[in-house]
Protein backbone atom coordinates (compact mmCIF):
# COMPACT_ATOMS: atom_id res chain seq x y z
CA UNK A 1 0.00 0.00 0.00
CA UNK A 2 1.35 3.55 -0.93
CA UNK A 3 -0.34 7.33 0.10
CA UNK A 4 0.15 10.13 -0.39
CA UNK A 5 -0.48 13.11 2.68
CA UNK A 6 -0.94 16.99 1.40
CA UNK A 7 -0.44 18.30 5.05
CA UNK A 8 -0.06 21.89 6.55
CA UNK A 9 -0.35 23.95 10.14
CA UNK A 10 1.50 25.85 12.62
CA UNK A 11 5.53 25.94 13.46
CA UNK A 12 6.91 26.83 17.31
CA UNK A 13 10.73 27.07 17.67
CA UNK A 14 12.01 26.13 20.86
CA UNK A 15 15.84 26.56 22.02
CA UNK A 16 19.04 26.99 20.12
CA UNK A 17 18.97 29.70 17.50
CA UNK A 18 14.91 30.35 18.53
CA UNK A 19 15.64 33.31 20.02
CA UNK A 20 16.67 35.04 16.60
CA UNK A 21 13.84 33.94 14.35
CA UNK A 22 10.22 34.12 14.44
CA UNK A 23 8.14 31.10 12.63
CA UNK A 24 5.80 32.56 9.55
CA UNK A 25 2.72 30.02 9.33
CA UNK A 26 1.65 28.12 7.74
CA UNK A 27 4.01 24.64 7.21
CA UNK A 28 3.31 22.84 4.14
CA UNK A 29 3.92 19.49 4.00
CA UNK A 30 3.76 16.44 1.37
CA UNK A 31 4.75 13.09 2.25
CA UNK A 32 4.84 10.00 0.59
CA UNK A 33 4.30 6.08 2.80
CA UNK A 34 4.60 2.86 1.71
CA UNK A 35 3.97 -0.29 3.88
CA UNK A 36 6.72 -3.04 4.03
CA UNK A 37 4.63 -6.17 4.82
CA UNK A 38 7.83 -8.24 3.96
CA UNK A 39 9.39 -7.00 7.53
CA UNK A 40 5.93 -6.59 8.63
CA UNK A 41 2.54 -5.67 8.08
CA UNK A 42 2.46 -3.15 10.04
CA UNK A 43 5.67 -1.45 9.23
CA UNK A 44 6.30 1.73 6.92
CA UNK A 45 8.57 3.93 5.25
CA UNK A 46 7.79 7.43 5.07
CA UNK A 47 9.49 10.30 3.08
CA UNK A 48 8.54 14.03 3.69
CA UNK A 49 9.01 17.22 2.46
CA UNK A 50 8.13 20.46 4.29
CA UNK A 51 8.42 23.41 3.62
CA UNK A 52 8.90 26.14 6.31
CA UNK A 53 9.38 30.06 6.65
CA UNK A 54 10.84 32.46 9.55
CA UNK A 55 12.04 36.13 9.79
CA UNK A 56 14.11 37.75 12.35
CA UNK A 57 12.61 38.54 15.24
CA UNK A 58 12.91 42.25 16.12
CA UNK A 59 15.53 43.75 19.08
CA UNK A 60 17.48 39.80 19.02
CA UNK A 61 20.47 41.15 16.58
CA UNK A 62 21.63 44.26 16.88
CA UNK A 63 24.26 44.24 13.93
CA UNK A 64 21.73 43.46 11.71
CA UNK A 65 18.96 45.74 12.67
CA UNK A 66 21.83 48.67 12.79
CA UNK A 67 22.47 47.88 9.62
CA UNK A 68 18.62 48.32 8.50
CA UNK A 69 18.39 44.73 6.74
CA UNK A 70 15.60 42.20 6.82
CA UNK A 71 15.48 38.71 5.96
CA UNK A 72 13.25 36.13 5.43
CA UNK A 73 14.47 32.53 5.14
CA UNK A 74 12.61 29.01 4.17
CA UNK A 75 13.44 25.90 5.46
CA UNK A 76 13.41 22.99 2.54
CA UNK A 77 12.86 19.58 5.37
CA UNK A 78 13.82 16.58 3.66
CA UNK A 79 13.56 13.66 6.17
CA UNK A 80 12.74 9.87 6.14
CA UNK A 81 11.04 8.32 8.72
CA UNK A 82 10.47 4.73 10.01
CA UNK A 83 7.55 3.76 11.93
CA UNK A 84 4.62 1.56 12.57
CA UNK A 85 1.04 1.20 12.14
CA UNK A 86 -1.25 0.91 14.91
CA UNK A 87 -5.35 0.95 14.13
CA UNK A 88 -7.46 1.89 16.88
CA UNK A 89 -10.66 1.24 15.70
CA UNK A 90 -12.25 0.43 12.08
CA UNK A 91 -11.86 4.31 11.33
CA UNK A 92 -9.03 5.38 13.28
CA UNK A 93 -5.48 4.54 13.57
CA UNK A 94 -2.26 5.81 15.07
CA UNK A 95 1.36 6.14 13.74
CA UNK A 96 4.59 6.58 15.14
CA UNK A 97 7.63 7.09 13.29
CA UNK A 98 11.14 7.89 13.94
CA UNK A 99 13.54 9.73 11.19
CA UNK A 100 16.32 11.66 9.96
CA UNK A 101 17.18 13.68 7.25
CA UNK A 102 18.40 17.18 5.94
CA UNK A 103 17.62 20.67 5.73
CA UNK A 104 18.09 23.10 2.74
CA UNK A 105 18.20 26.29 4.02
CA UNK A 106 17.68 29.94 1.72
CA UNK A 107 18.18 33.36 3.44
CA UNK A 108 17.13 36.58 1.13
CA UNK A 109 18.21 39.50 2.69
CA UNK A 110 17.06 43.28 2.05
CA UNK A 111 18.21 46.71 3.20
CA UNK A 112 21.53 48.83 3.07
CA UNK A 113 22.25 46.16 1.56
CA UNK A 114 20.34 42.39 -0.27
CA UNK A 115 21.83 39.11 -1.16
CA UNK A 116 20.78 35.19 -0.77
CA UNK A 117 22.73 32.66 0.90
CA UNK A 118 22.37 29.42 0.97
CA UNK A 119 23.41 26.35 4.15
CA UNK A 120 22.18 23.43 5.08
CA UNK A 121 22.60 21.04 7.81
CA UNK A 122 21.34 17.87 9.27
CA UNK A 123 17.86 17.35 11.16
CA UNK A 124 16.18 14.12 13.01
CA UNK A 125 12.65 13.74 13.81
CA UNK A 126 10.08 12.19 15.89
CA UNK A 127 6.16 12.13 15.89
CA UNK A 128 3.31 10.49 15.22
CA UNK A 129 -0.22 10.72 12.75
CA UNK A 130 -3.56 10.10 13.61
CA UNK A 131 -5.26 8.92 10.91
CA UNK A 132 -9.44 8.96 10.69
CA UNK A 133 -10.83 6.95 7.68
CA UNK A 134 -13.18 8.35 5.69
CA UNK A 135 -13.38 5.88 2.87
CA UNK A 136 -11.47 3.38 1.32
CA UNK A 137 -9.36 5.15 0.01
CA UNK A 138 -9.32 9.00 1.87
CA UNK A 139 -8.38 9.67 5.34
CA UNK A 140 -8.19 12.74 7.38
CA UNK A 141 -4.66 12.95 8.58
CA UNK A 142 -3.81 14.77 11.78
CA UNK A 143 0.02 14.83 12.90
CA UNK A 144 2.64 16.51 15.46
CA UNK A 145 6.23 16.15 15.22
CA UNK A 146 9.28 17.39 17.10
CA UNK A 147 12.08 17.81 14.62
CA UNK A 148 15.78 18.80 16.07
CA UNK A 149 18.26 21.33 13.62
CA UNK A 150 21.66 21.03 14.01
CA UNK A 151 22.99 24.23 12.97
CA UNK A 152 26.02 25.94 13.63
CA UNK A 153 26.83 23.99 16.67
CA UNK A 154 23.09 24.92 18.01
CA UNK A 155 20.25 22.63 19.12
CA UNK A 156 17.15 24.02 17.54
CA UNK A 157 13.88 22.42 18.21
CA UNK A 158 10.98 22.76 15.52
CA UNK A 159 7.89 21.82 16.72
CA UNK A 160 5.10 21.36 14.00
CA UNK A 161 1.25 20.50 14.11
CA UNK A 162 0.12 19.07 10.61
CA UNK A 163 -3.51 18.78 9.34
CA UNK A 164 -4.83 17.28 5.97
CA UNK A 165 -5.40 14.15 3.67
CA UNK A 166 -3.81 10.91 2.68
CA UNK A 167 -4.75 9.33 -0.65
CA UNK A 168 -4.14 5.68 -0.55
CA UNK A 169 -3.39 3.50 -3.86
Amino acid sequence: EISFSLRAGGTMYYQGLSKFFKPEQPAISLNIMAFLPIIWHRFFIQSEATLLRHSLRDGNDSVVQSLQLSGTTSNYLLLGYLGAAFPLSQRFGLFPKLGAGYVFQTTQVTGTSSGNFNNGFIAFGAGADFLFSINKNLDVSMGVVSIGELERSSLTYVIQGLMGIRLRL
